[in-house]
């Protein structure tokens, strides 16, 4: 609402109304400001927390490829290695150590193992956790293990080694149940050509998270397989905590893969382990992070990791808002304490520079208050100032002066427009006249019957048809376009109609005709304008036209036979230049056969997609005339597909056209 709408506000004074519009200014600008500041905190709070997101994310992903790159490339060259070539006891045990040496340099891997067709099982794992040891009861200074199992004499021996890769002890334990070619890695390597990864799984004896990357050998005899332990993803969520209360997990199909926490994963009892679902965490953030709505107080990003090419694990990351917010929190209130302080001296200046601008305004206006009454002569203050009023003073005075002076013009040029628009009106009106049937012709004579029609592109044009019977018995026929258009056009054709009225009787020859035309028009043709002309002869008694062009379009010849353009040498266009010569032919028209005969404003007009109209579409258009129907229906129709053609899209150039067709029942047979 405009403070304008309120009485009080109209019988204050203007500096009270400066004052209080720069007040108000000034407030708004004011929220706009504390609005921006919010809004541009809230922005980098959302574009910080995104970016530490996607840090975040980011690293944990790297460390995932990393490592998993890395066991798959091993596990693929241990596939085509001595490993699947040795047979015996002895010579899988010389391949410890080097075994051994794989495992230090893949820090997430946690076993070798190879499985063959017979049932073979040889394993060599890291011993680096106490569980492991006393799992295995392994000797104190034991770091590795390596365990073989005869698939068929069942015999079993287990060896122990230290981190230098000598051999600590041998032991014998009793042979277990296991047979690697019913494990599922074993399995879904033999029926792959590639490497396979498992999906995450409790691994029972570690009882930690992991999967399991196999390939079989190249004579799918045997399988190696790595198992790589998530245990390292737990510390590194830990280490990527964004704030001190951040908390992250990671998870595939609801099963808890790794947890910023410090929580076992692991849950069910001896020989039922399993993952632990996100929803058996103690953590209600994480748990309800899926929810439409993130719980108050905290910032959730979620985001899913290519951990294989078949295992995609979500990573939840909670981060307490406010933890984030302190430092956006401390720059938002320096933002609003500065646009506050703004506000106090806008209004306080707004007040001083009221009180000084509203006097000379105040002066002006009621000195101009007659302007809006018509009345120019108004009286102005003298000019006591250099400034912006007194520009305004001085750009009044101006304005009195010029503002007499333009109404005086402006009626003098309405009084010229409006005589200039009568006369081109009286000129149009001439012009249509002096066309037989003022723009358009419905007539017989003998046995033609003519239906001729004229539209220029402007009040005048430099379009013409002529349809007459000459002294001689002859119908006269003629269709012409002067070049350019407006009134110098008119003006051409005027002549060239004037000449084509009395030549012809004068005349029997197209030819002789065509050139007196033109010898006529190129005398003292100062302006080049020029007319292209069809023109001819038609003898009633025998059906015969001679005819003649001047550079003009092509007729059309309308019968039985189809539609066809009347071949013509043409001569030049009319009077470019004197001494021409306009070669005559002959075309005999048989009875209820057509011509058509126009002007390029036609063929050359355009619609909106400046698409040429052009012959072939002229002829498609007139395809379907039943023969049977009139000069005027012919006409008709190729008018409405001209004007389905074009559209909206202005006329480009006078359109012409004249339709002649001999009667079907004069049979000069």
């Amino acid at each position: 609402m405009e403070l304008s709408t309120f009485p009080w506000y109209k019988r204050v004074r203007i500096s009270t109304r400066i004052a209080l519009g720069t007040a108000l200014v000034a407030t708004l600008c004011w929220l706009i400001l504390a609005f921006f500041s919010y809004t541009t905190t809230n922005l980098l709070l959302e574009l910080s927390s995104r970016n530490l997101f996607k840090s975040a994310s980011d690293a944990i992903n790297t460390q995932l490829q990393t490592s998993y790159a890395a066991v798959k490339q091993t596990t693929e060259m241990l596939a085509y290695s001595q490993l699947v070539q040795a047979k015996t006891l002895d010579e899988r045990m010389q391949l410890v150590p080097w075994m051994i040496e794989t495992l230090a340099v893949l820090p997430t891997a946690s076993t070798i193992q190879l499985g063959t067709e017979t049932g073979d099982y040889f394993i060599v794992r890291s011993l680096n956790t106490a569980h492991l040891k006393r799992q295995f009861h392994a000797p104190a200074d034991a770091a590795y293990g390596a365990d073989h199992l005869n698939g068929l004499t069942r015999a079993y021996d287990r060896r122990f080694y230290d981190t230098q890769g000598q051999l600590l002890e041998i032991r014998h334990p009793p042979s277990p149940d296991y047979d690697p070619r019913t494990r599922s890695w074993y399995q879904q390597a033999q029926s792959s050509r590639k490497s396979i990864t498992t999906q995450p799984y409790v691994f029972f004896f570690m009882q930690e998270i992991g999967l399991t990357v196999a390939h079989t050998s190249n004579d799918s005899r045997s399988v190696v397989s790595i198992d790589i332990t998530l245990s390292s993803l737990a510390e590194r969520l830990r280490q990527q905590k964004l704030t001190l209360s951040t908390d992250a997990v990671l998870h595939l199909d609801q099963e808890v893969l790794a947890y910023s926490g410090g929580d076992s994963l692991i849950a069910g009892k001896d020989g039922t382990l399993r993952q632990l679902h996100l929803a058996e965490l103690d953590n209600p953030v994480l748990v309800n992070a899926g929810d439409d709505l993130p719980p108050d107080g905290w910032l959730i990003s979620r985001a899913l990791l290519e951990m294989t090419d078949n295992t995609r694990p979500e990573l939840i990351l909670a981060v307490p808002e406010a933890e984030l917010l302190t430092e956006f929190s401390a720059l938002r209130q320096q933002m609003l304490l500065l646009s506050s302080l703004i506000l106090v001296l806008l209004v306080a200046i707004s007040w001083l520079l009221a009180s000084r601008l509203s006097h000379p305004l105040k002066q002006l206006h009621a000195t101009i208050a007659d302007i809006g009454q018509g009345n120019f002569d108004f009286s102005l203050p003298a000019i006591k100032y250099a400034d912006e009023v007194g520009d305004l003073n001085r750009a009044l005075r101006t304005m009195r002066s010029s503002l007499k002076q333009h109404i005086e013009q402006l009626a003098e040029a309405r009084g010229a427009q409006e005589r200039l628009e009568g006369e081109l009106d009286v000129a149009r009106r001439i012009q249509m006249n002096m066309v037989p049937g003022d723009g358009e012709l419905r007539t017989t004579i003998h046995d033609m019957d003519i239906y001729a029609w004229m539209q220029p592109a402007r009040q005048v044009g430099g379009d013409l048809y002529m349809a007459y019977r000459t002294q001689r018995g002859r119908i006269f026929i003629a269709v012409g376009d002067v070049s350019d258009k407006g009134a110098a056009a008119a003006l051409f054709m005027a002549r060239t109609q004037t000449l084509l009225a009395l030549l012809p009787n004068r005349t029997g020859s197209v030819s002789s005709l065509m050139a007196e035309v033109n010898d006529a028009l190129a005398h003292a043709n100062d302006a080049c304008m020029f007319t292209t002309l069809f023109c001819g002869f038609y003898d009633p008694a025998t059906g015969q036209l001679e005819y003649a062009s001047a550079g003009h379009n092509p007729v059309l010849h309308i019968g039985t036979a189809g539609i066809r353009l009347l071949q013509t040498e043409h001569g030049p266009p009319l009077g470019v230049f004197e001494q021409q010569t306009f070669p005559a032919h002959q075309f005999q028209l048989a009875p209820g056969e057509y011509l058509l005969a126009y002007t390029d404003g036609i063929t050359e007009a355009f619609n909106d997609e400046r698409i040429e109209y052009g012959e072939s579409r002229l002829v498609s258009a007139l395809s379907p005339f039943d023969l049977r129907g009139s000069p005027e229906q012919l006409a008709q129709l190729l008018k409405a597909d001209l004007a389905r053609f074009v559209g909206a899209a202005e006329q480009s150039d006078d359109i012409t056209l004249m339709v002649m067709r001999r009667d079907p029942c004069n049979d000069d047979s």
